[in-house]
């Protein structure tokens, strides 16, 4: 919907005004089931647009601390059962 929508890059802009974390980052790991495949495309979409970086299909991280910004759209997308997000500290 519109209103969704606006949300989204409404989203979208107060992750672009986070500063790039040298020490930590925001891990995203899925598995979110065939029937709910039209959020798992939304969440999908939503972090190649925020500048996330794919490890691995399900697997995705950002250098910058949203946790609570990421965890807020997964509530909104009612996937939270399948996601889960990690503060990580970069290591390496």
């Amino acid at each position: 919907s519109l209103t969704n929508k606006a949300n989204r890059l409404a989203i979208l802009e107060q992750i672009k005004k986070v500063n790039t974390d040298s020490k930590n980052s925001t891990l995203v790991i899925f598995d979110i089931p065939e029937d709910a495949r039209h959020a798992r495309g939304e969440l999908r979409k939503f972090l190649k647009n925020a500048g996330f970086k794919q490890m691995q299909k399900s697997v995705w991280y950002l250098q910058k601390n949203i946790v609570d910004i990421v965890n807020g759209l997964i509530t909104d997308l009612k996937i939270k059962s399948w996601v889960r997000v990690f503060l990580v500290e970069v290591v390496n």
